[in-house]
């Protein structure tokens, strides 16, 4: 740290030659002495050499040009050029966020290693916040935009909620963050979508209503007018008239005609209940227009719900041979369709004899309306219009009509029935459709199947599947015709009753696919001394599929949906069927149950699933593919027997004993 000279001058003092080197040092000034060799503190001769170092200062370096690069290229290039990274400065700039603007010391300046270079960055150009821009005029929506520094274009688009010449909104949206200088979208309303209106007079209110929804308008207000000329139900008026332009989704006002005066159709009942009278008479009027048939006077008759549950009770004896309903009951039970404890004769007692708000008695032609109730609600009117919809067909058709006089072919008899009650539950929906309101907690659903829900599920499946199918699967065959040939077609089906449940539960199959006719010859001659036939009966698809489900419930998508049972899918391919039950010496009992099916694949689901419903039925039991009756193609043959011993000599008469020996 001393001077060169003082340095030099104390060296020489001692009687030493001293010789000098400068050398870089980034602590000890430039010119002063470093340090000597040999090192102070060495004992040399006088006269020797000693070399003395003299600090040059500290080193030079050449500043690295930082301008233009990103801040952290910047550090690098600082570091590797043996300098300091100094302070850092951020201004807003156009050049990206973090490029170095300046520096200081400039690029290639001299200077001390480890100098320190400060330098300044951009923090990005200015931004600005879109502001909400939705409802304000146009204009003003532009000027704060521009106000912010920002480019705008603008584009029109239709909108219903926004005022024509109003802004709508900016793309970016509002609350994004942009660069001062950047381009924004502003969309202005061009106000709602114009539409032409449509021509609903003469159409009728449910059409009229689907076609202003098609032409994306609402109805509006809704009025009724009594109209000599224009039939119950049909838009007689309009504003605004078809053609004009108005505004999407605008609310079109229509009139409905209420048709003629309605005039009373009860007269010569016993209902003393001038109000439900009324209520009766415009749902009778509304019915004849939705059925176009006339329906003609029918008594209202008041009745006690007791009186009524004895009279509608009746209705099984469409479906079952009264006479024979022991023997019926023997043989479901022995398939396993009813439990051991079930008393038939009660259960359909409890099941059809339920009393209705209101029941149209067809052997009588009057309307039943139990006397107690004060006033129809809505969901009391919706079962009236299916009621007074069986009455228009039945006057039309003839009371017996939907009647099969051979209760031995049960499954023809509930497709008929099925005709009839579908057929006044389409009547049902339509008049729900145009006379229950949506918000309406009495929907017209809860109607569709009539009579106490509770019930209903206390009833064994078959039960339940042939009380409903009817309403359910009934509805949907006569819908399938209306929309292939309007009401003309369901007419024409009055005089061609559907022959099987299948073409009921499968509309397309109506009426051309009809089921095969299998006559069981003398079963009971065959098996011998001793055997009586005790009730033979054509189970049909529907029945045959609740057998198969083997008493498991069904489910449904929704109330007007058709009911689905498990394994019932084996039953789709059924052809004809005809069941022979039989009881024979000592006790014994058989069931011969011969199918038919369409193809050879429906033969193997059906075996199957049979197998299945049998695994867990008393006696002796077999499935075969196999034919006991008249010439069936594609058969399957079911065997029930009480014992094994009877298997066999059932099989033996039968001719099959080689192929129940196989199973």
């Amino acid at each position: 740290n001393q001077s060169q000279a003082d340095a030099v001058a104390a060296l020489e003092a001692e009687g030493l030659v001293v010789n000098t080197q400068e050398k870089t040092n980034s602590t000890i000034p430039a010119g002063d002495a470093v340090k000597t060799e040999p090192t102070a503190g060495s004992t040399v001769d006088v006269g020797s050499d000693v070399v003395l170092t003299v600090s040059k200062g500290p080193k030079q370096v050449i500043v690295p040009d930082i301008v233009g690069s990103p801040k952290a290229d910047a550090k690098t290039a600082i570091t590797d050029a043996e300098l300091s990274v100094g302070e850092e400065t951020a201004v807003e700039d156009p050049a990206p966020k973090n490029t170095v603007l300046s520096q200081d010391p400039a690029a290639d300046a001299e200077v001390d290693k480890g100098s320190a270079v400060n330098y300044t960055v951009s923090s990005g150009p200015p931004v600005a916040e879109i502001p909400g821009v939705k409802n304000p005029p146009a204009a003003d929506a532009q000027s704060a935009l521009e106000d912010l520094g920002l480019v705008v274009d603008t584009q029109e688009r239709t909108n219903a909620n926004v005022a024509a010449g109003d802004a709508i909104k900016t793309e970016p949206a509002a609350g994004s963050t942009v660069e001062v200088g950047s381009e924004v979208l502003l969309t202005i309303s061009k106000g709602p979508k114009q539409e032409t209106v449509p021509d609903i007079v003469g159409r009728a209110e449910a059409d009229a209503i689907a076609d202003l929804a098609a032409a994306k308008l609402t109805a509006g207000v809704r009025s009724e007018v009594i109209d000599e000329t224009a039939p119950a139900g049909a838009v007689i008026d309009q504003e605004p008239d078809a053609g004009t332009v108005v505004d999407q989704g605008s609310a079109i006002d229509y009139v409905v005609s209420l048709g003629p005066p309605i005039q009373p159709r009860g007269e010569g009942g016993s209902l003393g209940n001038e109000t439900i009278s009324t209520q009766l008479d415009e749902v009778a009027a509304a019915a004849a227009g939705i059925r176009e048939l006339d329906i003609g006077n029918t008594p209202y008759d008041g009745t006690s719900a007791r009186d009524q549950e004895i009279t509608l009770a009746e209705r099984a004896a469409a479906l079952h041979d009264m006479s024979a309903l022991k023997e019926e009951e023997q043989a479901l039970k022995r398939m396993g369709l009813l439990g051991s404890g079930d008393d038939l004769a009660g259960l359909l007692e409890d099941l059809y004899g339920q009393a209705l708000p209101i029941a149209y008695l067809e052997d009588r032609g009057r309307q039943s309306i139990v006397e107690s109730i004060d006033k129809f609600n809505v969901a009391q009117r919706t079962e009236a219009a299916r009621e007074f919809g069986r009455a228009a067909t039945l006057q039309e058709f003839g009371a017996d009509a939907a009647r099969v006089g051979d209760l031995s072919n049960g499954d023809k008899a509930l497709a008929a029935v099925s005709l009839e009650q579908g057929d006044g539950t389409v009547v049902l929906l339509a008049w729900a459709g145009a006379n229950v309101s949506s918000g309406n907690p009495a929907k017209a659903h809860a109607v569709i199947v009539p009579g106490d829900g509770a019930i209903y599920a206390s009833m064994p499946p078959l039960l339940q599947r042939e009380y409903s199918l009817p309403f359910l699967e009934g509805r949907l065959f006569v819908d399938r015709l209306r929309q292939s040939g309007g009401w003309g077609s369901v007419n024409d089906a009055w005089g061609r009753l559907p022959e099987s449940t299948e073409q009921i539960m499968h509309p397309k199959l109506y009426p051309n696919e009809r089921p095969t006719t299998i006559v069981m010859d003398d079963i009971k001659g065959t098996l011998g001394k001793g055997w009586s036939e005790r009730w033979q009966q054509t189970m049909g698809e529907l029945r045959t599929g609740v057998w198969l489900a083997d008493g498991k419930p069904g489910t449904q998508d929704g109330p007007k949906a058709p009911v689905k049972l498990p394994k019932a899918n084996a039953a789709a391919g059924w052809g004809g069927d005809r069941l022979v039950s039989l009881d024979g010496p000592d006790g014994s009992w058989a069931i011969v149950w011969q199918t038919k099916w369409d193809t050879p694949d429906d033969i193997g689901q059906f075996v199957k699933a049979a197998n299945a419903a049998v695994a867990d039925l008393p006696g002796a039991h077999v499935v075969l593919e196999a034919d006991a009756s008249s010439g069936a193609s594609n058969p399957a043959l079911v065997l029930l027997t009480s014992d094994e011993g009877t298997l066999a000599a059932v099989g033996e008469a039968l001719g099959l004993t080689a192929a129940i020996g196989e199973r």
